[in-house]
């Protein structure tokens, strides 16, 4: 069983998708979720098609020092074991988790 070559073009337009995401986060500054997406999106297409650039991006953005302290914070409290919420003016508002979607439309798509 092989992959056609629409299954191609598929896997590519799902791809540059996951690549517009992360690099809205990165413009955000979401740098956390950055590095996430795009180590996910490495992930999902692996042996599929060519991630490099996705690791690429990985290595670029872990090098840099407000990256490392962002991705050394996230760890602390994890394991403080303290739900991610931040008081925004009285209220609570929960982080928005940002799982790639293309992982899980792979999956379903290549079994």
């Amino acid at each position: 069983m092989g992959v056609s070559p629409a299954d191609d073009r598929r896997l590519a337009a799902w791809l540059r998708d996951d690549e517009g995401a992360a690099e809205a986060l990165e413009r955000e500054g979401r740098l956390v979720e950055a590095v996430e997406y795009w180590r996910a999106t490495a992930a999902s297409f692996d042996g599929l098609l060519d991630v490099s650039s996705a690791r690429n991006r990985v290595a670029a953005l872990v090098s840099r020092p407000e990256t490392r302290q962002a991705l050394d914070d996230e760890r602390r409290w994890e394991r403080v074991g303290t739900p991610h919420h931040h008081a925004v003016d009285g209220a609570t508002a929960k982080d928005s988790a940002t799982p790639t979607g293309s992982s899980l439309r792979v999956k379903r798509q290549t079994r």
